[in-house]
């Protein structure tokens, strides 16, 4: 992540039992990239999983015949 992104503080809370870790680990001022990061991957993760789910709803309203690998295929059509 670059520093150039325009970003907005925001209040929310988090295990304490994770806090004495992320201190360890994690060096002051680098915590927010840190934060950042690992929340644009699980986002990321979490849109897959949606996208997975929506898929596979559809296939069933549709009553759709098709493997998971040409799913896949679709998925993925005019991907390189």
């Amino acid at each position: 992540m670059t520093k150039a992104k325009t970003r907005k503080k925001m209040n929310f809370m988090i295990n304490k039992e994770l806090i004495p870790k992320l201190e360890e680990v994690i060096p002051s001022g680098k915590r927010s990239d840190f934060i950042n990061q690992a929340l644009e991957k699980a986002l990321k993760i979490k849109g897959q999983e949606i996208a997975i789910s929506n898929m596979t709803d559809l296939k069933k309203k549709l009553n759709l015949k098709i493997s998971a690998k040409e799913l896949r295929e679709l998925k993925n059509y005019g991907r390189k």
